[in-house]
């Protein structure tokens, strides 16, 4: 926040539904709508969301989505984009899902395998 003030254009990163509120994807285009508001009354600058999205295992499903679940994934970046369409109107200049693919990272309860909020699979094979 306090360099903010200096940039042309800013980027947020932003996980609603999956870091916090995991499961509850009704929340997601009233906080996205929220948080644009609050970065653009402050700053009064362009944004760009640089990072959204849920992760997902190749391969699991379940109806309805629950975290995890290729579902899931799908449904959680289709509830941002309301607000997404809506703000482009706007200041909203650019988003970006996070990622193009599933990647490799060192292990951890919270990342089976790698980071999983890839589009494609680590050998580049579309999920759901």
């Amino acid at each position: 926040d306090n360099v903010s003030k200096f940039m042309d254009v800013i980027m947020i990163n932003q996980y609603f539904g999956w870091y916090h509120d995991t499961g509850h994807l009704e929340v997601i285009d009233a906080q996205m709508r929220t948080r644009l508001d609050n970065w653009h009354s402050t700053f009064k600058k362009p944004i760009i969301i640089s990072e959204y999205g849920a992760g997902s295992l190749p391969g699991t499903h379940k109806e309805p989505g629950s975290a995890w679940s290729e579902e899931y994934q799908a449904e959680s970046l289709m509830s941002y984009w309301s607000a997404f369409d809506d703000y482009r109107k706007k200041f909203l200049v650019g988003e970006l899902i996070w990622n193009f693919a599933d990647i490799k990272t060192e292990q951890g309860t919270s990342r089976p395998d790698g980071n999983r909020k890839g589009l494609l699979t680590r050998q580049r094979q579309p999920k759901l």
